[in-house]
């Protein structure tokens, strides 16, 4: 009995440890994907561009910026966790008025007040 119950152990300990790497298998199989579909899109990393710049430069609504992510998801293939940060990070992008192109616009009159 002790036996069986020694082989029953064991083959538990199996069980788990080839779940553990099936698992691991199945993500790097996934992420394998995801680099295969990358790369079919490869071709239209002009319009991607387009699309980053689009999205980085706040040049469209809140609205389209969604749109944006949209396809960015598609085009990346981004996991629900990336889209999640990307849809956060728009929801967060503080307003940046129009005539407004760098920190550096912030800082030029606080200079002339220390220089005069």
């Amino acid at each position: 009995m002790a036996h069986l119950s020694e082989l029953l152990h064991e083959s538990e300990s199996a069980n788990v440890r080839l779940n553990d790497q099936i698992r691991l298998l199945k993500s790097e199989l996934r992420r394998v994907e995801a680099n295969t579909e990358r790369d079919k899109h490869a071709n239209s990393l002009e319009y991607l561009k387009n699309v980053l710049m689009q999205f980085l430069t706040h040049r469209v609504a809140a609205s389209e910026q969604e749109k944006l992510i949209e396809v960015m998801t598609t085009i990346l293939k981004l996991t629900t966790e990336e889209r999640q940060q990307l849809l956060k990070a728009a929801a967060s992008a503080s307003y940046i008025p129009e005539g407004i192109k760098s920190w550096g616009t912030y800082l030029n009159p606080w200079k002339a007040k220390d220089d005069g």
